[in-house]
C-alpha cells in the first residue's frame, strides 16, 4: 500500500449509531486508542468543548471552531442567540447548558435530538480533510434537521459516507446514493440513478405512499404556459425551492375544472384535490373582458372550497396569466419568435394577447 492511500485511510473516523455525550469518569488516558476510539460518539465531549472555548489567546483556530459549532446549532435549529454554556468543575464535573432568550437549560432537560446534534457538530467542525462514516444519523433527530445537518456537511471539508433507513436524504442535491441489498447470503449494492430506484428504496424501508407527503407543495394550473411563468417568477424570488421536491405543479386543463373540487362532501365522480396533497393552492385565469366581468360560477365554486379548507387560490387580475407580462417584454418576445414585427397586436390588460394578428391571418400564442 502506498504511503498516500496510508495517510489517506489513517485520516477516518466513525460515528457510530449509537452515541451519547459520556463524561471520562475513569480517567482514561486522552492519548490511548480506547479514548480517541470514542471520542467521535460524544465521549468526554464536554470537556473537550470547554477547553476549545477557553482556549488560551494564541490558539485562534480551537476558539474559531468553537463558534463554529454555536453557528452550526443555531442555523439548524434557527435560534439566533443560542449559546453554550459549561460550568466549572464542582467536583462532580463539568455540566453542559444551552442557553435561549436568557434561558439556561441543563443538557439532560434537553431532547435526545440536541444530544445528537451538538455529537455531529463537535466532529464534523473539529477535523478538516477526514473520511467520516455516520450510521444512521437519524436516530432521535427530526426529518427537517436531518435535511439541514446534510446541507451542512457541505460547508465542511470532509468525505462523508452515510448508511441510513431514511428517506429524509433522497432528495439532497450532490449526493450520490447506493440502494443495499441483502439477499439472505450477500450484500449488493447498486447507485441510485433514477426516480423509479428511489421508489424501490421507499418501498423497501416499508413506506407506503399514504405515508409520505409526494410534495411539500402542489400546485394546480390550468396548462403548460402557466407553469413556465411560475417556475420563473419563483425562481427569481425564492432560488432555493426545488421543483418536484419543495413544490410540483399540476395541470386541470380548461373544461376539467368543472370536475375539480376541495369540498370534503363533494359527489363521489369529483376528483378530491385534498386527497392528492393536503397542502395545494390554485392559479386560475379570471377570463374577465372588462373590469367589473365577474368570473364564472365554477371558478367561484373551486375558489370558496379552497378557502374553505384553508388552500390559497390565486385569481389572475387580468384577462389570462399572461397579461402580467410587461408590454415591451412581450412585444420583443414575439418580434423573435414570428420573426417579424408586421403584426397586429391588441394590448392590454383585460384583451387576450395570446391572439395576434399576422398577415391577416389569427395566431394563437403560447
Amino acid at each position: 500500500m502506498s504511503n498516500t492511500l496510508t495517510d489517506l485511510f489513517s485520516q477516518q473516523c466513525m460515528i457510530d449509531n449509537f452515541r451519547r455525550i459520556e463524561k471520562n469518569k475513569n480517567n482514561i488516558d486522552k492519548t490511548s486508542e480506547t479514548y480517541l476510539s470514542e471520542i467521535f460518539n460524544g465521549f468526554d465531549l464536554i470537556n473537550r468543548l470547554d477547553a476549545m472555548k477557553n482556549a488560551k489567546a494564541t490558539s485562534k483556530i480551537e476558539k474559531s471552531k468553537y463558534y463554529k459549532i454555536v453557528h452550526f446549532l443555531r442555523n439548524l435549529l434557527n435560534i439566533s442567540n443560542l449559546d453554550i454554556n459549561i460550568s466549572h468543575d464542582d467536583g462532580y464535573g463539568k455540566e453542559l447548558s444551552i442557553e435561549i432568550q436568557g434561558n439556561q437549560m441543563p443538557l439532560e432537560n434537553l431532547g435526545t435530538g440536541i444530544h445528537q446534534l451538538i455529537i455531529f457538530a463537535m466532529t464534523v467542525t473539529v477535523i478538516d480533510d477526514f473520511i467520516i462514516c455516520i450510521e444512521e444519523p437519524e436516530n432521535f433527530i427530526h426529518p427537517e434537521l436531518q435535511r439541514k445537518f446534510l446541507r451542512y456537511l457541505f460547508t465542511t471539508n470532509n468525505q462523508y459516507f452515510i448508511s441510513t433507513h431514511s428517506n429524509s436524504f433522497l432528495n439532497i442535491d450532490g449526493v450520490d446514493i447506493y440502494h443495499i441489498i441483502h439477499d439472505g447470503k450477500k450484500s449488493s449494492a447498486s447507485k441510485v440513478v433514477s426516480s423509479s430506484d428511489k421508489n424501490s428504496i421507499i418501498d423497501d424501508l416499508g413506506f407506503q405512499a399514504s405515508d409520505l407527503l409526494q410534495t411539500n407543495y402542489l400546485i394546480w394550473v390550468e396548462g403548460p404556459s402557466d407553469r413556465i411563468y411560475l417556475n420563473s417568477w419563483i425562481k427569481e424570488k425564492a432560488p432555493d425551492l426545488i421543483e418536484d421536491i419543495h413544490y410540483s405543479i399540476m395541470f386541470y386543463g380548461g373544461r376539467l375544472l368543472s370536475h375539480l373540487t376541495a369540498d370534503e362532501q363533494a359527489l363521489s365522480d369529483f376528483i378530491n384535490l385534498t386527497r392528492i396533497n393536503r397542502n395545494s393552492g390554485i392559479v386560475l385565469d379570471s377570463d374577465k373582458e372588462k373590469e367589473n366581468d365577474d368570473i364564472n360560477d365554477t371558478k367561484r365554486r373551486i375558489i370558496d372550497e379552497f378557502s374553505k379548507n384553508n388552500f390559497y387560490s390565486w385569481v389572475t387580475k387580468g384577462r389570462e396569466i399572461e397579461n402580467y407580462i410587461i408590454e415591451v417584454n412581450y412585444r420583443e418576445a414575439l418580434n423573435t419568435l414570428l420573426k417579424s414585427n408586421t403584426y397586429k397586436l391588441d394590448y392590454g390588460k383585460f384583451k387576450m394577447i395570446t391572439k395576434v394578428d399576422l398577415n391577416g391571418k389569427e395566431k394563437k400564442i403560447r
